[in-house]
This record gives structure tokens, sequence and C-alpha cells, in this order.
């Protein structure tokens, strides 16, 4: 991917994703043009952070019919790493992401590791950082749409329709089997 050289590049490559995602991350705009790359960066992996529970969730009440108390309250609960969250992907959906999506996200991780403990990180890199974010969310919500027919950037409201859920026990058997830490 090329490396923008403006924050405007930047910009523009934002106002050229899906409207759920521009929506999702909503302040990204006023952020790049007004702050520096850092806190614009920290917000984006915080929103990334949100997308991660979100599609979680929405993989184990769309696809697991888990009764929604309980997937609630797994998922307010949940410790999610990186791995972890791939992992759990893995169990949820029946399949990994593809290689190529992780290794989108692997370079901004860097650079968000840097920015959060201190370190030094150049204007290039950090805008690159933002638009491998913003690529690694389309091919996420492509995925999951594709797999679940849902956005986890969107409104979730009607996510599981008129379909009936797992009793409450069978929910948390079914969320410990996947590797939800269930207590």
């Amino acid at each position: 991917m090329t490396v923008p050289s403006t924050y405007k590049s930047v910009i523009k490559r934002y106002k050229s994703c899906p409207e759920d995602i521009r929506k999702f991350y909503e302040a990204f705009e006023d952020l790049v043009n007004d702050y520096t790359y850092e806190v614009s960066i920290a917000y984006c992996f915080l929103k990334l952070e949100q997308a991660y529970n979100r599609t979680l969730y929405g993989g184990v009440r769309k696809m697991r019919k888990v009764h929604t108390e309980i997937a609630r309250s797994v998922m307010d609960k949940q410790h999610l790493t990186r791995d972890g969250f791939l992992e759990l992907y893995e169990n949820v959906y029946g399949r990994s992401l593809p290689d190529t999506l992780v290794r989108n996200i692997k370079f901004a991780e860097k650079i968000r590791d840097r920015i959060i403990h201190g370190k030094k990180v150049g204007d290039k890199d950090a805008r690159k950082c933002l638009v491998d974010i913003l690529a690694f969310s389309e091919g996420l919500e492509s995925e999951v749409k594709a797999i679940a027919s849902f956005s986890p950037y969107a409104d979730m409201r009607g996510l599981t329709g008129k379909s009936t859920s797992l009793d409450k026990t069978t929910s948390r058997w079914v969320m410990k089997g996947m590797g939800f830490a269930v207590s």
C-alpha cells in the first residue's frame, strides 16, 4: 500500500471508506486535522478494540445463538489480546481471518506500541499506520459480512432477527467451549 504523503491524503483515504466505517470512526477527520498523529492513532485503536468486541459479540449472537445477557456479560469481562482476538474469531466464525488481512494490521500495531510506550514515530509511519487501520477495518467488515451478514461497524440492532436464543446455561457452555472466559 502506498504511504500517504500528507495528512490530506490520509483524510482522503478515510473519506473513501464505506459509510459504516466512516460513522464508526466519526472523530477521525477532526483528529487528523486538529491534533498530532499520536492522538489519532490512539483513538483509532480504541475504536478498533470496540470493533473486535462487536465482531465477537455479533458472531456469538448471530451464528451461535448465544443468549443476549450471557453474550454481553462474557464480552464485558473478556480480556482481549491481539492473538486472543484472532483465536476467538476463528472459534466463533469457523475460519481464521486471512493472513493478508492480519499482516495488514501488524505494522499499525507496532506503531501504536511505540507511541503508547513513549517512543518517537515519524510522520510517514504514523500516516501509514492510520491508512492501514482503515484498510484492515474494511477487510474485517468484508469478512464478517461474507460469513455472518452483518457489519461490526454498523448499528447492530436487529442482529438476530426473530431467531430464538439458547437458554442461559447452554449459552455459558457454548461460550466456554469457544474459549471465552466464563465465570
